[in-house]
């Protein structure tokens, strides 16, 4: 976990090992903290929460937008799961 936050998103990549084992921990923690609302294959549910499949980012799809909604959350729409995600910090 630590080589993974120590390393760029965008030179994952470079590194199958690290982006294998990046791949299969998101996964892991989208099905623990996600899946509840988004849905199991992420297309989100009923209007009320976003599709993650598409390419309609509500609050920007950069890697910086999403981390920040992820680990922020976003007033009265999603819960801030950064104690659940964890950070490079950790």
């Amino acid at each position: 976990m630590n080589a993974i936050a120590a390393t760029a998103l965008a030179d994952l990549p470079a590194k199958p090992e690290l982006m294998q084992a990046a791949v299969q921990g998101g996964g892991a923690a989208f099905r623990v903290h996600c899946v509840q609302c988004h849905g199991a294959g992420g297309a989100g549910g009923k209007n009320l929460y976003p599709s993650l499949t598409d390419d309609d980012w509500l609050y920007g799809g950069t890697p910086e937008k999403i981390v920040e909604t992820i680990t922020k959350g976003r007033s009265g729409t999603m819960p801030p799961m950064a104690a659940a995600v964890g950070s490079a910090d950790d």
